[in-house]
């Protein structure tokens, strides 16, 4: 029986997770070279843990744009970005456009100590505290309800697994590596955030990455299977016309003899 798919992740965290890497795309490091891109420094800090985690995935992907590539289709999925979302998110242009259409909650009322106005000030401009504060559409707070409906989740899921299928196209890659992503995103994440990291950011990344990480591999050992079906047949249609080739020139070769044999007997007479 096939193991049950973990739960999506939540509005919240999805959300949680859009405006994380809304952040990481925006910060630059004191160490980051001026003529590389955010982003692209965060996708060098992925791989230096992945190949780490896996070293056999170093020899599969093995070029930049390729590496790009992978990571793009992968975060568009965790972020679930407009471009992977149902026709009504289309609207959005970007991550960061579906963050800016979300309503701040309304400021905390002010207080007459100086040190609780300090710690709203510093609150407020930390990526963490912002976040926890689950932002939705005019303030409602989101608990734990999902984003999709269950129509559209199972779209979702369909599209994950297609995505994962398509990994069967690099020699090599097994089913398992799926699992090192997860931890690689996460390390990145600390790295790139540095002190704005904290705990519950990876833990939301974790789980929308089982999560995608599931139908990826469903998708990815239905093709394996299918394609060694399809190799099957191809062997067993390849031996039975061999075998009827060979029947042939037997039954060939047991004419010419009679036929000679035949001559043979006229030539006598």
């Amino acid at each position: 029986m096939a193991p049950p798919s973990p739960p999506p992740p939540t509005k919240a965290q999805t959300r949680l997770i859009r405006r994380t890497w809304e952040r990481v795309t925006e910060k630059r490091l004191e160490k980051d070279n001026p003529n590389v891109s955010a982003s692209y420094a965060f996708g060098k800090a992925f791989y230096k843990t992945l190949f780490v985690l896996e070293p056999q995935l170093q020899s599969i992907f093995t070029n930049t744009l390729q590496q790009a590539r992978v990571l793009t289709g992968i975060l568009s999925y965790i972020a679930r970005a407009p471009s992977v979302m149902p026709e009504r998110y289309k609207d959005f242009a970007s991550i960061k456009d579906m963050n800016s259409s979300i309503s701040s909650p309304p400021p905390p009322p002010a207080s007459s100590s100086s040190s609780s106005s300090s710690s709203s000030s510093s609150s407020s401009s930390s990526l963490l505290s912002d976040s926890h504060q689950h932002h939705v559409k005019q303030g409602v707070d989101e608990g734990d309800e999902n984003e999709l409906n269950k129509e559209e989740e199972a779209w979702m899921a369909e599209r994950l697994q297609e995505l994962g299928a398509r990994h069967a196209d690099y020699k090599g890659f097994q089913e398992s590596m799926f699992d090192h992503v997860g931890p690689a995103l996460v390390e990145a994440l600390q790295r790139r955030l540095d002190s704005e990291y904290e705990p519950h950011i990876g833990e939301a990344w974790l789980k929308a990455h089982d999560y995608v990480s599931f139908h990826m591999k469903k998708g990815l050992k239905s093709r394996l299977v299918w394609e060694e079906a399809l190799a099957d047949d191809h062997t067993k249609h390849y031996q039975y016309k061999k075998l009827h080739q060979q029947r042939r020139r037997s039954s060939g070769a047991s004419a010419t003899t009679g036929s000679a044999a035949k001559a043979s007997n006229c030539s006598i007479q």
